[in-house]
């Protein structure tokens, strides 16, 4: 329904990051190499150690720049891996090509050669080392996505999650949230359905249902579900399995957040009651009773489209 948005910003990071870790990486290497040389050959455990635990902080980086402290999915793992080596080939042949030019060279205290590269001895082992943290890596993402998928199956397979998302979590997302409820409930359905909502942003993280939208609900007499607002995160869109925005800006941060939506399950609320309107934030417009008209037929739209898939 929605164009995806393109995945060149955050691959663009990914290759950016794993150029980081190379240049890093090359760089104790070097500074291992040469005070070995100089000084004692005990400065080669530089290497063990700095490497891998240089490789564990830009692990931690990369979850919090790109993926705000969610879990990253296994097949990203595997790209950055990719990517890893990659730029270490790319950045091996320039290496050499210095090296071929006479530069970036090094007098031996020991060994049989004249001169060696900084570092060259230890490309591969520190190569393998920075492997290790990935490796964990993967374990680690694993043991999650195990856990995950087990506590998933407790649920009934045959239900259908649905995400209501708006700006700040508290006015018309869970108000979509509690109608969507209440309507599922008054339908005998309850058992068919997991309905929840989250933010696309931060500003409201923690803060409890706004009052406008408890006295609208209580008005209408629909029971007002209780929520403290959350972002929506990586998981959340491999979990539901439709997430439903209010406005333009929710859909495009969706996406962002998402990765583009690549499942194609992000969705306007309005859509499902036959327009392409936004639902108006009451927080800027004080307006509860329109945004409860628009969630109610948004609502009931969608309530309506899955009973007939």
């Amino acid at each position: 329904m929605y164009k995806k948005c393109s995945l060149r910003g955050i691959m663009k990071k990914k290759i950016l990051l794993c150029l980081i870790a190379q240049l890093i990486c090359w760089s104790i290497m070097t500074m291992s190499d040469y005070m070995e040389e100089t000084y004692n050959d005990s400065f080669n455990l530089i290497v063990v150690f700095a490497v891998p635990l240089m490789c564990v902080v830009l692990y931690i980086i990369f979850r919090r720049w790109i993926y705000d402290n969610q879990m990253v999915r296994l097949k990203d793992v595997v790209i950055i891996c990719e990517t890893w080596l990659i730029c270490g080939l790319i950045l091996g042949f320039l290496i050499g090509a210095l090296v071929n030019n006479q530069m970036w060279i090094v007098s031996q205290a020991t060994g049989g050669w004249e001169h060696l590269l900084n570092g060259i001895e230890y490309m591969m082992f520190a190569v393998t080392l920075a492997g290790i943290p990935f490796v964990a890596v993967v374990l680690i993402e694993s043991v999650i996505g195990i856990v995950k998928l087990l506590r998933k199956t407790r649920r009934n397979k045959t239900m259908i999650k649905i995400l209501f998302i708006c700006h700040g979590n508290i006015c018309r997302s869970t108000m979509a949230e509690s109608v969507m409820t209440y309507l599922v409930e008054k339908e005998g359905l309850a058992d068919k359905f997991y309905i929840n909502s989250a933010a696309t942003s931060r500003e409201e993280i923690g803060n409890g249902v706004h009052h406008g939208t408890v006295a609208k609900l209580k008005k209408e007499g629909i029971p007002v579900i209780p929520h403290r607002a959350v972002q929506m995160t990586l998981n959340d869109y491999e979990e539901y399995d439709y997430l439903i925005g209010m406005d333009t800006e929710n859909i495009r941060n969706m996406q962002r957040l998402s990765g583009g939506d690549p499942d194609e399950k992000v969705y306007k609320l309005m859509t499902f009651a036959g327009s392409g309107s936004d639902v108006a934030d009451p927080w800027y417009t004080g307006d509860f009773e329109a945004t409860y008209k628009d969630v109610r037929k948004g609502c009931e739209g969608l309530l309506k489209v899955l009973m007939n898939l």
